[in-house]
């Protein structure tokens, strides 16, 4: 396991580097990720995604915190046969050998799945992670943004 992100108070230090703040438990990485271009209206701050104590998401979901050139996004799956607004969040990172990995880490909470239903197109950025324990599963927590669509359809 990695050494636990650095402290940095300073918010303008930070620039794209795990980090965490000073009353930050030592499980804690913060990431600051970019909004996503020409997404503007922001929908859902520290959102918890659900299903990572599963076995798979869970070893994910780990590499996914350890690795380094982390990137999510959100997949509809209207077939899943539990909920059609079922909403994957999708990860791609780099983990410590070098390999580029593209995993399911988990999913949207049915409750903003269904919220966020419609047309319109969903960004995602990381916000928080949360390294597992013994007696607890990895975590993420992220930000989701719904692009801004006129009366005549358009984005804006």
């Amino acid at each position: 396991m990695k050494s636990p992100a650095p402290i940095i108070a300073e918010p303008k230090e930070r620039g794209r580097h795990d980090f965490r703040r000073i009353n930050d438990s030592e499980k804690v990485v913060r990431f600051n990720d970019q909004k996503p271009a020409g997404f503007t209206n922001r929908l859902y701050r520290y959102l918890s995604i659900t299903g990572t104590s599963k076995p798979q998401a869970c070893a994910a979901l780990t590499s996914f915190i350890e690795g380094t050139e982390r990137h999510i996004e959100l997949e509809r799956d209207p077939s899943n046969r539990y909920d059609r607004n079922a909403i994957k969040v999708i990860g791609e990172w780099i983990d410590c050998a070098g390999d580029r990995h593209v995993e399911q880490l988990g999913w949207i909470p049915a409750a903003a799945a269904k919220d966020v239903a419609g047309p319109h197109e969903l960004a995602a950025m990381v916000e928080c992670m949360y390294r597992g324990t013994s007696t607890e599963s990895p975590g993420l927590k992220i930000s989701v943004w719904r692009s801004c669509i006129t009366r005549n359809g358009c984005k804006r």
